[in-house]
């Protein structure tokens, strides 16, 4: 995705500190919500409720996409145009972060 990992110290075994497109993002793992309780289905697929999304020209979302791809990210949703030729087309893809502890 082009994070870096902001706080190394902050680091547990259940979150961790990125920096994403200059934002921080705390992510923490919630055992409760994991698997597809904690859901919402939208346009046939069962969306995480507690997500994020950021706006990309194209050209930025396919260069992320491809990178993704190519580490083999296992995805939630896989890339997709969804909602094509109307004013809510929006190119998709969604994955959870796992938490890596040394």
């Amino acid at each position: 995705m082009g994070c870096s990992d902001a706080r190394k110290a902050a680091r547990t075994p259940s979150g961790l500190i990125l920096i994403f497109l200059g934002l921080q993002i705390v992510a923490c793992l919630s055992p409760q919500e994991t698997g597809k309780s904690g859901t919402s289905g939208v346009h046939g697929d069962a969306v995480p409720v507690r997500h994020f999304g950021v706006v990309l020209p194209i050209p930025k979302w396919e260069a992320m996409r491809d990178r993704l791809v190519k580490t083999g990210t296992k995805f939630i949703i896989e890339p997709q145009v969804r909602f094509a030729g109307t004013v809510g087309e929006q190119s998709i893809l969604i994955f959870w972060i796992s938490v890596a502890t040394r």
